[in-house]
């Protein structure tokens, strides 16, 4: 939980040295924050609600009490359809390739949170690898995520269409394979190789996916369209699109 802190006090110093301040406007803008606290509080609510359905069972008043806390969220749509200048456009979302790249970041935060974690837990609870030795058998996913990115921008460059579909399918069929490790696993076939193709998968839909939700954007929309799809908001949605399968 911890480990992010550091990694965060470095990038305070890096900032402060690094970036030069931008200039001061005549009149800063003024912050949304009826919108920020209920969006933090609504989301946090259902996230909070769907995972300790883990723990404490859907019967849970606890889990529905938080469930039933995260309706504020429709607040925050009120909020931000009349505030003056709102955290979020509601209006961003009527573009075609705004939803729809949101879409597939959705998606592709939910696999990748999702994958992770999962297989931690199958990798330390039924295959019996320390934590350690799950890690580096991880590790390979994100190396080639991170070499697959710059490569689906240049592929994006001499011409390649439908990139996001193409890595969606790659993504799946290694899903699929972590689908039926074996309680014993033999590291290279069960483990690496699923691995590597949800690395390759998820790396061709990263920037691919971004790029889908600007495209056509006009110049006064980019900002928010550009911000958007870059957050890590779909991230933590990976676990709680997979918990109700448990009851299954």
């Amino acid at each position: 939980m911890w480990v992010n802190v550091p990694i965060g006090l470095v990038l305070v110093v890096a900032v402060a040295l690094c970036l030069a301040p931008s200039r001061k406007a005549a009149k800063p803008p003024s912050l949304d924050v009826p919108g920020a606290v209920t969006i933090t509080l609504g989301v946090g609510s259902l996230l909070f609600g769907i995972l300790q359905s883990m723990a404490l069972g859907w019967n849970s008043p606890t889990v529905w009490t938080a469930l039933v806390a995260g309706a504020v969220l429709l607040l925050f749509v009120r909020i931000e359809s009349r505030a003056r200048q709102p955290l979020v456009r509601l209006s961003i979302f009527a573009l075609h390739n705004v939803r729809m790249g949101n879409i597939v970041v959705l998606c592709m935060g939910a696999a990748l949170t999702a994958s992770t974690y999962f297989g931690s837990i199958v990798l330390q609870q039924i295959a019996g690898y320390s934590p350690l030795d799950t890690g580096l058998a991880i590790l390979p996913m994100g190396l080639t995520v991170a070499m697959a990115a710059p490569l689906s921008r240049r592929l994006m460059e001499q011409g390649v269409r439908r990139l996001p579909f193409w890595g969606g399918l790659i993504s799946a069929a290694g899903l699929l394979w972590l689908g039926v490790i074996p309680a014993q696993p033999v590291f290279a076939t069960d483990v690496l190789g699923p691995m590597l193709l949800v690395g390759l998968g998820l790396g061709l839909m990263l920037m691919t996916s971004t790029h889908t939700a600007i495209d056509g954007v006009p110049p006064q929309a980019w900002p928010p369209a550009c911000s958007i799809p870059g957050a890590s908001w779909a991230r933590p949605w990976g676990l709680p699109c997979c918990p109700p399968w448990r009851m299954l």
